[in-house]
């Protein structure tokens, strides 16, 4: 391993040591997986790991639109309260808490 390796290496390494989830990316099914051991090697070259993207969760509610078909309001509200809260002129069906990554699906 070369030097400028190692650096490029250090940040996801010490993500590791720090409980992060870390990911190594699988070039035949061209996706992102987690390492899921407890003594990871990184013998990869250092741009096929990255550390795991941040899961986050909210609230988002669902209305019968004029139309009479669901539709969201466009909008993650941080609590469950919050969307609660929310005034609307349509009339709300449901509010459902998700769970998603920045980028998923794109």
């Amino acid at each position: 391993m070369r030097r400028e390796d190692v650096a490029a290496l250090l940040p996801i390494i010490k993500a590791w040591g720090e409980g992060k989830e870390i990911q190594y990316f699988n070039s035949i099914t061209k996706t992102w997986g987690n390492i899921g051991v407890d003594n990871p090697s990184f013998t990869m070259p250092d741009d096929k790991y990255r550390i795991a993207p941040e899961k986050k969760k909210g609230w988002i509610n669902i209305y019968k639109n004029s139309t009479g078909c669901d539709a969201t309001g466009g909008y993650i509200y941080q609590s469950k309260e919050a969307a609660d809260m929310t005034p609307t002129s349509f009339d709300r069906v449901a509010c459902i808490e998700i769970e998603y990554e920045e980028g998923q699906g794109l």
